[in-house]
């Protein structure tokens, strides 16, 4: 067991005040945020920065019954799954079989996806929205799940070619031996070795479905009669 040393915590104060302060900062927002949704308008504008008097819900009632935050809410969840979905399935079929071969034309198509990374996601909003007009999937959600997937997909493919060719072929090789189509060898044998990629692309794709901004206020435009297609973000 260490003992304490004064000189040593000594030294790390000024850091240990600077987290301090950083931390105060970055919570106070989300706590003033909360105790402020609980006051009514009239004490809201008597004083901002003070505590409610009492714990009011009529804001978080007049969210659900007036703006329908319900529904958008789970437009939102229903865009982010299907987007995920789609684009983790897809580019881990992808990164295996980019992993894997040893044909030129697929280390072209690597250098492809590759590429691709460097183009600007505001260049895309145009010709995205002039194509989803053309399939008739503006102000559609199925239209913006397929958007959201397909430009996360080359970044997809990027993290998970690296994990893949990090796996020893004997182990596709054994259970080819054993019967194993490929197919079953995919998500049998790579799947569960490959959990921990696949956990952290899902985690940024569903942060960037779930945040994104620009394309939901392009494709999602209009209010259909009888319910709503829009999301959280708008």
């Amino acid at each position: 067991m260490q003992k304490f040393s004064f000189r040593k915590f000594m030294g790390n104060l000024p850091i240990r005040i600077l987290l301090l302060l950083y931390s105060v900062v970055v919570l106070y927002p989300l706590f003033w945020t909360i105790t402020t949704s609980f006051k009514t308008t009239e004490e809201f504008y008597e004083n901002p920065w003070s505590l409610p008097s009492t714990i009011s819900f009529t804001n978080y009632v007049s969210a659900f019954e007036k703006t329908s935050i319900g529904h958008y809410f789970m437009n939102s969840v229903f865009v982010t799954v299907v987007s995920v979905t789609l684009c983790v399935l897809v580019s881990f079929m992808g990164a295996y079989a980019i992993a894997r071969a040893k044909s030129k034309a697929m280390r072209w198509l690597r250098n492809v996806y590759i590429s691709s990374l460097f183009i600007p996601s505001a260049f895309m909003i145009v010709p995205l929205f002039l194509l989803l007009g053309k399939i008739h999937l503006l102000d559609s959600l199925w239209g913006l799940a397929i958007v959201y997937a397909s430009v996360q997909i080359p970044y997809t493919i990027f993290l998970l070619i690296g994990f893949m060719s990090s796996i020893p072929r004997e182990y596709e090789e054994a259970a080819s031996i054993d019967g194993c189509s490929n197919t079953k060898i995919l998500f049998q044998i790579i799947g569960p070795m490959a959990k921990s990629s696949l956990v952290t692309v899902i985690i940024f794709n569903f942060m960037g479905a779930w945040n994104e901004y620009i394309m939901r206020c392009r494709s999602l435009r209009q209010r259909r009669s009888g319910h709503s297609s829009w999301v959280l973000s708008i």
